[in-house]
């Protein structure tokens, strides 16, 4: 059966990791088109047009044939989990959640931390905002755990963090990389 699978988890938690891993999933992910629309880590103003092209490719991508897609965002509350789940009722989806640790708190703040510079420094033409402690505190008390009577066919725990932040290639090679893909798809709306 086709899947939807959910990814569920603080930022740093290793989300987009575990996806990278994954070369049969197609992804849809809101960092993805940040970075390659807007060229930037996280701007309120542009959140309500990140939000409308993460829906739309979200909804051509369930519909199309792949067979494993998968959203990377945060999904901290059940309210956006619930729509995700009936997303692919209605596409004919086995939705499945993955969260992933969320604890040591202050490795995880650490890891973003180390990501953002890491980002800076592999893509200087992308705008990367500081993420301040008392936002991702924030983020954690709002933070509501998957449960199996929100309607997931399944729910997976990923049980340790990345052990590398974010990109692990060279500066050189992850901007060849970069290069490359721009060149095949100016403006790509979801990682994979």
């Amino acid at each position: 059966m086709r899947q939807l699978v959910v990814l569920v988890g603080l930022p740093g938690s290793g989300k987009t990791a575990l996806h990278q891993k994954k070369s049969e999933w197609v992804v849809v992910s809101k960092d993805a088109i940040r970075q390659s629309v807007f060229r930037h880590s996280y701007e309120p103003e542009y959140e309500d047009a990140v939000d409308r092209i993460f829906s739309a490719t979200l909804i051509e991508t369930v519909e199309s044939s792949a067979d494993i897609v998968c959203i990377d965002d945060l999904n901290l509350l059940r309210k956006e989990r619930r729509s995700y789940i009936e997303l692919g009722h209605m596409t004919g989806r086995e939705t499945i959640a993955i969260v992933m640790p969320y604890d040591p708190i202050d490795e995880i703040y650490q890891l973003v931390q180390s990501q953002l510079e890491e980002l800076s420094m592999s893509s200087p033409k992308t705008r990367v905002a500081t993420f301040p402690r008392e936002r991702f505190d924030a983020m954690l008390r709002c933070y509501e755990a998957v449960l199996p009577a929100e309607g997931f066919a399944r729910i997976e725990r990923e049980d340790s963090l990345p052990r590398v932040s974010g990109i692990t290639k060279s500066q050189s090679i992850a901007r060849r990389e970069k290069k490359r893909e721009e060149k095949q798809n100016p403006i790509p709306l979801f990682a994979g």
